[in-house]
């Protein structure tokens, strides 16, 4: 009734007397309700600030993702630029998703690459919700924009090569996506009006949490896009056991590494070239085929129209030509990326786009092992001159070399003739000797490298063809000799360039030829049998030696150890036999074995073998090895005092003598790196004779010191045997140590994180250098004591 007298007054004052209706009653109350409600976003809004972020005005909204709103705004004057604001939605300010939001805050952040959308801004709304401000990019994911700009196989290649380098800037801030697709890599026009990816939406990505130093990912297993995901981002989780046991570490240890992220950019590749994802497996052990060119051709069959614009749309090509352009190493490429096992793929998206790079410069790639001759053509056609010049020097050296101690069969009849023969081939193999070991190291790296191998294969083929071709013609056990003398000269010539197992297999094949010729050796010609034999094995030896250091063998480096010491024995049984116990390669034998604290004849005192060999060595060629490789061993052999004062002066003299970049002198390098470093760490643990004693200045100089020359060092490592070699990455480790020491972990980290990923790339997960780096970072953050890992 006081409703009713209210709004009779109401009304009253203007002039109406008519009695509201049921009709008007609920037609004002649905209007009263609307105000309210109108009332209620009104107030929302305005307490919220919902369109302002700091210095930016919201424009509209672009999306919205798992956790997060994306709207376009612009920057107050007189900047004025358009960006991209992402807000966390209301009601989602949990712990765990505001740390994770945060964490894409932070992961942006620390990314500065040109294929990286970057942080320009951050801030929290006036309702306690955070935000960050991203350039606006006018694009389109790479799928469209590689289709709609019909662009090319090769084109699409360096497009999606150039988005790997922007996932490889995250993977090295410790950073993986966890959600690349299409949508995430956006592609611009760059200022040269080129197609530049920018990969976006690091909202799911795992990072590690500076606060702690560990990887917080449980929550975070199974998102991301079902369709790009690799098979250990969608196994079954498994039930974790009772907090705090060891099980349960080891149960939250992430399944997605930066691998999980090369399966993608791999469902992406194969996507960008054929227009269809590879076909998902089942299980490791049953895996279908990953062949996109039959792929291809199996969906022309169901789908003619839409894979004849497909073909169309990459450049104007016909479905079979673009499946025979597919075909092979694009193939190769994309079942690699997208393999089953995580360490069956690339084992990073850096390499995964040098394999990208390496197609489209028609060089062979790594995803499939190419045949010799395929990888001599691809190498000839990009360096040619060089080829010619190292060819004619090594091959007509050989072809010499040959003809000469084939004639001096004829000297077996004439005496006379017989010596100046014999001279004239040993002139001959010792001019390819010194043409093989003077090669400049500089020039042995990378791909020179290879071109050395190669032509080194090339020269044994050509001799065994010729062998096959006149060994009838031939006096069998001359020819065994010098098969002998030549296979001696080019296995060293393979260790030098780090190929021991093509060592290994001439010298033990021309050890078998020479063993079957001597059954009826006459005593004229059996000495030549026996320093023969005593030269191939030392070179076997060092083969051996070789294989152990790089783990070029499917035997432990133990066995491959005391293989190389039974073959320096062997050799040595052979110069004594005929006399020679001063031979260079005698001398070398001697050197091996002392070094490893072993003597020959057996029995001898060892400090008396040293002593004896260092005669012996002082006579040597400055620019022979074995000279410097004693004097260096000889240095180890010390306390770490006399250690360090006699390594030095001993380094500086072979430097002069074989140079900077010399492999010798490198390893040099790298090892008094690490005495440096070693005794500077135990002298901080213990006190002991023969162990310096440092102050905290002297130690701080020390670690100044290790940092720089380690660097250095780095760089020329890198420059002669390559980045993924064991010395460079050892190299880093120190460095990376004692950068750790001088300037705290937080400083040294981003090296460590650097260093574990290119370890496990190269040597794989559980490797030992995998865990002296492990015990190294340690060190940097506990101390010295915590860091002895040698």
């Amino acid at each position: 009734m006081s409703d009713a007298g209210h709004h009779d007054s109401r009304r009253g004052s203007v002039g109406s007397e008519r009695t509201p209706t049921n009709a008007d009653e609920d037609t004002l109350a649905k209007i009263d309700q609307c105000l309210r409600n109108l009332g209620g976003e009104l107030e929302d809004a305005l307490a919220a600030g919902i369109g302002r972020c700091g210095k930016y005005t919201l424009l509209e909204e672009l999306g919205e993702g798992g956790y997060g709103e994306v709207h376009v705004a612009v920057q107050d004057p007189p900047a004025s630029r358009r960006v991209a604001i992402k807000i966390l939605k209301r009601g989602l300010d949990t712990r765990d998703i505001l740390r994770r939001f945060a964490l894409e805050q932070s992961a942006l952040a620390r990314i500065e690459h040109p294929n990286v959308a970057t942080i320009l801004d951050a801030g929290i709304t006036d309702d306690g919700r955070p935000w960050f401000a991203m350039p606006l990019l006018e694009g389109d994911p790479i799928d469209v924009a590689c289709d709609d700009g019909a662009l090319r196989l090769v084109d699409r290649v360096l497009v999606l090569a150039a988005a790997c380098d922007g996932v490889q800037a995250a993977h090295a801030q410790g950073i993986v996506h966890r959600d690349l697709k299409p949508s995430n890599i956006i592609v611009v026009t760059s200022d040269e009006g080129l197609p530049s990816p920018k990969v976006i939406d690091f909202g799911i990505a795992k990072a590690v949490d500076a606060t702690d130093g560990v990887t917080r990912t449980i929550d975070l297993h199974r998102l991301g896009t079902p369709a790009y995901m690799g098979p250990e981002q969608l196994a079954p989780e498994q039930s974790a056991p009772e907090r705090g046991s060891v099980e349960r570490e080891k149960a939250e240890q992430p399944r997605a590494d930066t691998r999980s992220d090369v399966f993608a950019l791999g469902v992406i590749l194969a996507e960008l070239l054929a227009g269809c994802r590879p076909t998902t497996q089942a299980t490791a052990d049953a895996p279908p085929p990953r062949n996109l060119s039959r792929t291809l051709l199996e969906a022309a069959k169901s789908e003619p129209e839409r894979m004849v614009a497909l073909a169309r749309a990459r450049g104007g090509l016909t479905i079979e030509s673009l499946a025979r352009r597919l075909h092979g190493d694009l193939d190769a490429i994309v079942a690699k990326a997208t393999a089953f096992r995580p360490d069956q793929r690339y084992q990073s998206a850096d390499a995964l786009a040098a394999d990208l790079r390496r197609w489209v410069a028609s060089e062979p790639i790594t995803a499939r092992s190419a045949g010799r001759v395929a990888r001599m053509a691809s190498f000839v056609r990009r360096h040619q001159v060089l080829v010619t010049i190292v060819s004619i020097a090594v091959l007509s050296i050989t072809a010499t070399t040959v003809a000469a101690l084939l004639q001096a069969s004829s000297a077996q009849r004439e005496r006379a003739r017989a010596e100046l023969q014999a001279r004239r081939s040993t002139e001959v193999v010792e001019a390819l000797r010194d043409v093989l070991a003077g090669i400049d190291p500089a020039v042995a790296r990378g791909r020179d490298r290879q071109l050395i191998v190669e032509l080194l294969d090339a020269t044994v083929e050509r001799q065994q063809r010729d062998d096959a071709q006149t060994d009838a013609q031939k006096d069998a056990q001359v020819d065994a000799v010098a098969a002998a003398e030549i296979a001696a000269v080019l296995g060293d010539a393979y260790i030098s360039v780090e190929a021991p197992a093509q060592a290994l297999d001439i010298v033990n094949a021309a050890l078998t030829r020479l063993q079957g010729a001597a059954s009826n050796a006459s005593e004229e010609i059996a000495r030549d049998f026996t320093l023969a034999r005593g030269r191939l094995y030392a070179v076997r030896g060092d083969a051996l030696l070789r294989a152990s250091v790089l783990r070029d063998a499917p035997v432990s480096a133990t066995d491959l150890g005391n293989e190389a010491v039974a073959s320096w024995q062997e050799a040595l049984r052979a110069f004594d036999e005929v006399a020679l116990p001063t031979d260079r390669a005698a001398i070398r034998c001697k050197v091996r074995l002392w070094g490893r604290e072993l003597v020959w004849p057996e029995g001898m005192n060892h400090r008396a073998l040293g002593a004896e060999l260092a005669e012996a060595v002082e006579q040597l060629d400055d620019r022979e090895q074995v000279k410097w490789s004693f004097y260096f061993r000889r240095a180890e052999l010390n306390n770490f005092e006399d250690l360090l004062a006699e390594y030095p002066p001993v380094l500086e003299r072979a430097t002069t003598a074989l140079g900077a970049l010399h492999p010798l002198i490198l390893s040099a390098r790298a090892r008094l790196l690490g005495f440096q470093c070693a005794a500077a760490v135990e002298s901080c643990v213990e006190q002991k004779p023969g162990l310096p004693v440092y102050d905290q200045d002297q130690l701080r100089l020390i670690w100044r010191r290790a940092v720089m020359d380690g660097r250095a060092l780095e760089a020329d490592l890198t420059a002669v045997h390559g980045a993924d070699h064991r010395l460079t990455l050892q190299t880093r480790l120190w460095t990376a140590a004692a950068a750790g020491y001088l300037h705290g972990p937080e400083a040294a980290r981003p090296l460590f994180d650097a260093l574990r990923g290119d370890v496990e790339r190269v040597e794989g997960v559980g490797s030992v250098l995998g865990g002296q780096v492990e015990a190294a970072w340690m060190g940097a953050q506990h101390g010295p004591i915590a860091g002895r890992w040698w």
